[in-house]
């Protein structure tokens, strides 16, 4: 009987630190809420969630909460994304969406972790993700009666972005009038608001 409880203490113990090594890294603590925990249409709850488990494991020094806005006229005051996750046919797919605000995670090297982004866990440097999820239309290469396109320019002068640190929002003191830019700013800029 000794043997017996001795071996399950061991397999517990076991089975423990595996799983704190799961999650003791950023990545696999974003791969697993991206896939276990989304929310369809809920991007700050969804980030809030992230925020507060990488807490949990020490993991949200540096973290952003960063939020996208439409501050100007283009897709009716709408957030014009061209990669959001959705459901088609019963699939995952990447489609187009327009939403009142969006929000992601950003961490201090400029890495983006969005739940609303593709079809699988991607962490993309900030300018790429930029270019991914909101500036690159097709429709505008190629325009076809009855498709909308905001356009590059419009998007770039008219979508800011305000941020939060990870430790003001666990401490609940936001949200709060944050500096804005706009995203025709340059990375280096916007970095300045994470500082």
């Amino acid at each position: 009987m000794k043997l017996f409880i001795l071996s399950l203490v061991a397999f517990l113990f076991c089975v423990t630190t595996v799983r704190g090594a799961e999650t003791r890294d950023i990545k696999t603590l974003f791969a697993d809420h991206y896939t276990n925990h989304y929310e369809h249409n809920r991007a700050g709850d969804n980030v809030g969630r992230f925020v507060k488990a990488a807490k949990k494991y020490d993991l949200s020094d540096g973290l952003y909460l960063v939020y996208v806005r439409n501050i100007g006229i283009s897709v009716f005051g709408f957030v014009n994304v061209e990669k959001a996750r959705t459901e088609r046919f019963g699939k995952l797919a990447a489609d187009e969406a327009n939403w009142n605000y969006h929000a992601f995670a950003m961490d201090e090297e400029g890495n983006v972790y969005d739940f609303s982004y593709s079809t699988e866990p991607k962490i993309l440097p900030f300018s790429e993700y930029v270019e991914d999820m909101f500036l690159i239309e097709t429709e505008c290469a190629n325009p076809v009666a009855g498709e909308f396109c905001a356009g590059r320019e419009e998007k770039l002068k008219s979508y800011s972005l305000e941020t939060l640190s990870a430790a003001d929002y666990l401490e609940k003191k936001g949200p709060k009038k944050l500096p804005t830019v706009t995203l025709g700013k340059s990375l280096e800029d916007y970095t300045v608001l994470t500082k």
